[in-house]
């Protein structure tokens, strides 16, 4: 049979060979055409989409392998550092120990008498006062541990007692880097507060 690849290897196939052809493609099973040039047509309708499938085999795509390209930068060699100690003596370098930070003091201002209130009966905040509220205080670390707070918890619960209920909370600090709270009136508060503040200015002189 002659091999098709346009309409003109159509018009030059037999008929017989157009029948045979259009049945293989189609299924079906005609005898013959109504004349040659609805052969024609008929067999290059269903011909022609069968080209276009098969012009191009089927190959398995390979994806390319992927390269990876290193550029190699020329070593820069480092220049040579002068001594610390020459550099220090050309330019008077002078180096100072910064000085340590100062633990932050719970130093409250005491809200006007009519905006305090009464701390609730049976709360946190009302156990953690009754703590503190005692000649000898408590330590930051035992309210913290008592209520499983953090320390930043522990803290805004002391600062809430001093800014609701209008008591003054006196602060001591150990060694160990606890510190000592307990509650004091608003006159005590002052007067420890003024003599701290005199000792620290005589010990700074």
């Amino acid at each position: 049979m002659t091999t098709i690849q346009n309409f003109s290897d159509i018009q030059k196939t037999t008929t017989p060979e157009l029948v045979e052809l259009y049945n293989k493609i189609t299924g079906n099973q005609i005898k013959k055409f109504s004349d040659r040039g609805t052969a024609e047509k008929r067999t290059w309708a269903v011909v022609e989409p069968t080209l276009t499938q098969t012009s191009v085999p089927p190959v398995e795509k390979q994806m390319p392998k992927a390269t990876v390209a290193f550029k190699v930068y020329p070593k820069v060699e480092e220049p040579e550092q002068e001594p610390v100690e020459e550099i220090q003596e050309e330019y008077s370098i002078v180096t100072e120990e910064k000085p340590q930070a100062t633990r932050r003091r719970m130093n409250f201002c005491f809200m006007p008498s009519e905006e305090t209130r009464e701390i609730r009966e049976g709360s946190k905040r009302r156990r953690a006062f009754d703590m503190m509220n005692t000649p000898e205080g408590t330590t930051f670390n035992i309210i913290a541990r008592t209520f499983n707070w953090s320390s930043q918890s522990a803290y805004e619960c002391i600062r809430l007692i001093h800014l609701t209920a209008g008591w003054g909370i006196w602060s001591e600090y150990f060694s160990n880097g606890d510190i000592n709270v307990r509650i004091v009136g608003k006159e005590e508060y002052l007067r420890l507060h003024k003599e701290r503040k005199l000792k620290e200015e005589q010990q700074g002189k």
